[in-house]
């Protein structure tokens, strides 16, 4: 199960709508693997701007050709965001992306790209954007579960912020 946060699963949901025409992804993390607590968006798409990457998403048919269907993060801007995260003290809890034409749901690229299988997918479907759907899935090396999104109130405060 993932907990996002109250108002984060919202404002995800904006983010994606706000990209359009083009692709939203990024990074969700908090102060636990299953909290969704802060959004990480990420802005640079290497796809468009190399050819080899490009290669490699156009072998899986004609619907990869659109330089914007999928993405490719540029380095230094995931590390800078990983370094926000590891300072705020907080985990990796998701990335995310939107789809802009398929359902929530993994597509193959989705599944032979995912880097880490501890680390769970969020999808937004945006194929209606005024009806958006998010689904989230734990991927596997050639398979994926969906994982249930539950909405939890704000955090408790601990003992020592409440002093």
């Amino acid at each position: 199960m993932i907990n996002f946060q109250e108002g984060i699963l919202e404002k995800l949901v904006s983010i994606c709508q706000s990209a359009l025409p083009k692709k939203a992804y990024g990074v969700i993390a908090g102060g636990s693997k299953e909290r969704a607590e802060e959004l990480y968006p990420l802005q640079t798409n290497l796809r468009p701007l190399d050819p080899g990457i490009n290669g490699m998403f156009e072998a899986y048919g004609e619907f990869y050709c659109e330089k914007d269907r999928g993405f490719w993060v540029e380095g230094d801007e995931l590390l800078a965001v990983m370094r926000q995260i590891e300072e705020k003290g907080q985990q990796i809890v998701a990335i995310y992306h939107s789809h802009r034409c398929l359902c929530a749901t993994p597509s193959q690229v989705d599944i032979d790209l995912h880097y880490d299988p501890e680390v769970l997918a969020v999808i937004v479907s945006l194929a209606d954007p005024h009806l958006p759907e998010v689904r989230a899935f734990k991927i596997g090396r050639d398979s994926y579960q969906e994982v249930k999104i539950n909405i939890a109130g704000p955090r408790e405060r601990s003992s020592q912020e409440s002093e």
